[in-house]
């Protein structure tokens, strides 16, 4: 073999050896990621206040901490109903460390931005098809009566699952999300 076929071969193992290490970084990184989330997701289990609701496919469960109670007598929409609603999500990067709290800025959507302000300090709710919305989501609103504001946690199984959703949710995210529901339309 001459000088060439060498610089050919070694051109090619290096782009071997180089792409595979990316994939290794990413997979690592989608592990530790992944990992954090159920560790977090199984601790929940202990913090008092929040009550369990499983999920009728037998994909899992949802945790909701009740934050205000609408009124009793209202019905719950059900799985086609169109609903109403006020809310603000973030994963763990965005909530301190009791996650207790939406720290401001690190949400990753809000009902409360700009597109649905419609004077200074107020908002309009959007709405939602629930059979559009991610299963954690339809669980809960199922659950819900107009009034009520509960604070979800939602596994990636019920959420974004492995893929997530753009930049702003990774794979494998816990989902955590302040919701009102306004009204059944």
């Amino acid at each position: 073999m001459n000088k060439k076929h060498y610089h050919i071969i070694f051109f090619v193992l290096s782009m071997v050896f180089f792409f595979s290490g990316c994939k290794g970084d990413d997979e690592s990184q989608d592990t530790a990621w992944k990992d954090k989330n159920e560790k977090f997701f199984s601790e929940l289990a202990s913090r008092s206040g929040l009550f369990r609701i499983d999920a009728e496919s037998g994909h899992g469960f949802i945790y909701r901490k009740i934050l205000q109670s609408g009124a009793k007598e209202q019905l719950s929409p059900i799985y086609t109903d169109k609903v109403s609603v006020h809310y603000t999500g973030a994963t763990l990067a965005g909530f301190d460390s009791d996650a207790d709290m939406i720290i401001s800025g690190k949400a990753f959507d809000t009902s409360y931005n700009d597109r649905n302000c419609t004077s200074p300090g107020v908002y309009k709710p959007a709405s939602f098809k629930l059979s559009d919305l991610i299963e954690g989501w339809w669980i809960a609103l199922q659950e819900m009566k107009p009034g009520d504001k509960w604070q979800l946690y939602i596994p990636w199984q019920l959420g974004y699952k492995e893929s997530g959703k753009g930049t702003a949710i990774p794979g494998y995210s816990t989902l955590i999300f302040e919701v009102e529901l306004v009204s059944i339309n």
